[in-house]
C-alpha cells in the first residue's frame, strides 16, 4: 500500500517537477517557516498540482479569495498576505492527507512537502524578494493544496 501512495504521490508532483525546482532555504534568519513540512523547494514560473489521484483533491485558492475559513475540507486558521496557516478540517482528517502545498509569490512559488498523515501546518510563504536593502517575503498571489486519499 505504501509503494501505491508513493506512486500516486510522485503523479501528484510531476507537473511541479516539470518546471524546474532548487533545493534553497528561503527563511529570513530567525523565521520559523513551516515547521510541519518535510522538505521545501523554490520553483520557477507557476507550478500546479498534477492530477488528483482518485479519492484525492487539488484546491487553488487565489489571494482575493484567501482568508481565515473553511475552503471545503481545509481550514485557513491564519493569513496576513506574507503568512498562510492550514490545517484539515476535522471531519476530513479520515479522508485525506497532505502530499504538497504551492505557495506562489513574485516570480516563483515555494512547494511544501509532506508525509502520510500530516495534517496542519503554519507560516507558510512564497519566496524572498531580494529586491532593495532588506530581504523580505513576496505576497502571496496564490496557493495550491494538493492531497492524496488517507490510505
Amino acid at each position: 500500500m505504501r509503494k501505491l501512495l508513493g506512486a500516486m504521490a510522485g503523479a501528484t508532483m510531476i507537473a511541479v517537477m516539470a518546471t524546474g525546482m532548487t533545493f534553497a532555504s528561503h527563511a529570513i534568519s530567525g523565521d520559523n517557516v513551516a515547521p510541519g513540512a518535510n522538505g521545501h523547494w523554490k520553483v520557477e514560473g507557476n507550478p500546479k498540482c498534477g492530477t488528483a489521484p482518485a479519492g484525492g483533491f487539488n484546491l487553488k485558492i487565489e489571494a482575493e479569495d484567501l482568508g481565515v475559513g473553511t475552503y471545503g475540507p481545509i481550514e485557513i486558521t491564519s493569513y496576513n498576505g506574507k503568512y498562510v496557516s492550514w490545517r484539515i478540517a476535522d471531519e476530513f482528517l479520515d479522508t485525506y492527507d497532505a502530499n504538497s502545498v504551492i505557495v506562489k509569490g513574485g516570480p516563483r512559488a515555494i512547494v511544501y512537502s509532506y508525509d502520510l498523515y500530516d495534517d496542519a501546518d503554519t507560516r507558510l510563504t512564497a519566496p524572498r524578494n531580494y529586491n532593495g536593502a532588506q530581504p523580505k517575503y513576496y505576497g502571496i498571489s496564490h496557493v495550491d493544496f494538493c492531497f492524496d486519499p488517507k490510505a
